[in-house]
């Protein structure tokens, strides 16, 4: 009966026997050790794998930013991997076997916090002669409200020129000032730019002989019939009517009273002719009757 140890094995001879550890054991047969392959770099571990030692063997296993079967290893490009390895406003850079994170640019920090880097209080002269505006991860130099930059300096902007730049109503005028402009409405306007009625509240200077006519921002004055003029002076047209027409026109009333009293007198004078005649008519039938002659003569004055 043979005395190998257990980890060997035992080869008969003739009239004998003999014993060999195993593959992974070392010692004389009878006595065996296990060997240390990652202790003696006996192993076939690739480079980037860790080697794991085992009873009469060794194991291997790709170490952590590898993959592979720990005889072959290959780099693990963890920024392509998880697209939140790293925090906000920062940025994966993938190393051999492993990977850094860096903010970005304007952003200060660890890498797995980055804040804004404010650029204007860093270096107030960054935007000089314009202002200074920080924003998330940058800057920007803007001129003031109502400036535009031309290349050297920040010039007034005119927002009267342009339509858009300024809100003022149609109704009003636009008065540019440095860095604004102001609105005032014009003549025939009043609160909110609203039309006035100057006719309605005797705000106008037309003639007393002329019509007020209300018009957007303004009003006309058209004289009245039988006048002539620009509005706000109207006179009295000329009077082209015949002598009978004129005396029953304007002054017909005078006329008109100086003709009635003559006709009237007219009526008295021919009535006292008739009875005068009348009388002497029968005085003389009364002389004829008393054979005396009689003359009489009546005289009027008309």
């Amino acid at each position: 009966m043979d005395n190998c140890a257990q980890k060997a094995t035992c080869t008969n001879t003739d009239g004998s026997f003999s014993c060999m550890c195993s593959d992974g054991y070392t010692g004389y047969g009878v006595v065996c050790y296990d060997i240390d392959e990652c202790e003696n770099n006996s192993d076939s571990c690739d480079v980037n794998a860790d080697c794991n030692n085992t009873n009469g063997s060794f194991s291997c296993s790709c170490k952590r930013g590898y993959s592979g079967n720990g005889a072959t290893c290959t780099d693990v490009d963890e920024c392509l991997e998880t697209e939140s390895m790293c925090g906000m406003n920062s940025q994966c850079t993938n190393t051999e076997g492993s990977y850094m994170c860096t903010c970005s640019d304007g952003f200060t920090g660890n890498g797995s916090n980055c804040s804004d880097v404010n650029e204007c209080e860093l270096d107030p002269s960054v935007c000089e002669p314009r202002l200074c505006v920080n924003t998330e991860g940058s800057y920007e130099c803007t001129c003031p409200t109502g400036y535009m930059w031309n290349e050297t300096v920040c010039n007034d902007m005119d927002e009267c020129l342009g339509e858009v730049s300024n809100d003022c109503s149609a109704a009003a005028d636009c008065l540019n000032t440095a860095g604004s402009y102001s609105c005032h409405c014009k003549p025939g306007y009043g609160t909110n730019c609203s039309d006035v009625d100057e006719c309605s509240g005797r705000s106008h200077d037309c003639s007393k002989n002329a019509e007020c006519l209300n018009i957007e921002g303004g009003y006309n004055c058209q004289c009245s019939t039988g006048y002539t003029g620009n509005g706000k002076v109207c006179e009295a047209l000329p009077d082209v009517r015949g002598p009978e027409e004129q005396k029953t026109g304007e002054n017909g009333s005078n006329l008109g009273l100086i003709s009635g009293v003559t006709v009237a007198g007219f009526l008295v004078v021919a009535t006292l002719l008739i009875i005068g005649f009348l009388c002497a008519l029968k005085i003389r039938k009364h002389s004829k009757s008393m054979k005396v002659p009689l003359s009489i003569n009546v005289a009027f004055e008309t």
